[in-house]
C-alpha cells in the first residue's frame, strides 16, 4: 500500500488507479469522481509513456483505456474533463482524431505504441483514474 491508498500507484505528484471493469466514458468518469479523482489527464510524453509501460510491468491484460479527453462540446477541440482546459500535449495516432463520420467524442489511449484515438463514448473500456498526491 502506498500513500496514495490501496490499489493506487504514485507517479510524480499524482496517483493512478486502473479500473479493469469496462464502462462507458460517462460511467467511468462518475466512478473516478466517486473515488475523489478524475479520468486520467495525460499532460506530457513522459506521463503517456509511464502509463503505457505500467501496463506491461503490472501485466494489465488490456489494449486500451479511457482517458478524460473529450470534444463533446466543440467537435475537434479536445479538453480534459477535470480542468475543462485544452490539451497541452497530445499523441494522436495516424489520421486521428477523425470522428469516423459519427460521434467519436471521447479519448482512448492504445497501449501498443501509446497512441491516442477518438472513440464513441458509449463503448465500454477499462479506465484509469487520477488524483493529486498529498
Amino acid at each position: 500500500m502506498t500513500s496514495c491508498g490501496e490499489g493506487w500507484i504514485q507517479y510524480g505528484y499524482h496517483c493512478y488507479y486502473l479500473n479493469m471493469s469496462s464502462a462507458a466514458w460517462d460511467d467511468a468518469m462518475q466512478t473516478c469522481h466517486g473515488l475523489g479523482a478524475y479520468l486520467v489527464a495525460i499532460n506530457s510524453a513522459e506521463e503517456n509513456e509511464w502509463i503505457r509501460l505500467k501496463r506491461e510491468s503490472e501485466f494489465w491484460p488490456i489494449n486500451q483505456i479511457w482517458t478524460g479527453g473529450t470534444d463533446r462540446n466543440d467537435e475537434g477541440s479536445f479538453i480534459w474533463e477535470n480542468s475543462k482546459k485544452a490539451l497541452n500535449y497530445s499523441n494522436w495516432g495516424p489520421g486521428e482524431p477523425n470522428d469516423d463520420s459519427t460521434s467519436e467524442d471521447c479519448l482512448t489511449l492504445y497501449f501498443s505504441g501509446g497512441n491516442w484515438n477518438d472513440e464513441k463514448c458509449h463503448l465500454e473500456r477499462p479506465f484509469v483514474c487520477e488524483k493529486t498526491f498529498f
